[in-house]
């Protein structure tokens, strides 16, 4: 995704790590999907918060791939693969 490394240690401890121990939790007790206790609502506010974080930051990645032009963006996988095999 392109993220500075500050961001990522800011974003993904907050919201990625919760989700991944949650998951750890539920392969032990087999019945806590299915529990409607406050941790499955923090685990699916989670959840939501990632994909709003990621969907986000991929509509912000886009515009400025669209704005710039095709393949314009420094930062784009297409340009990166086009100056490798020129």
């Amino acid at each position: 995704m392109s993220l500075p490394h500050e961001e990522s240690d800011r974003v993904f401890p907050r919201l990625y790590l919760p989700i991944m121990e949650e998951c750890h939790r539920r392969v032990f007790a087999r019945w806590r999907p299915f529990l409607l206790t406050p941790a499955w609502w923090q685990h699916r506010g989670r959840c939501n918060a990632l994909d709003s974080y990621i969907g986000a930051h991929i509509k912000q990645r886009w515009q400025a791939i669209t704005q710039v032009g095709a393949h314009k963006c420094a930062s784009c996988p297409q340009r990166r693969a086009r100056a490798a095999c020129a």
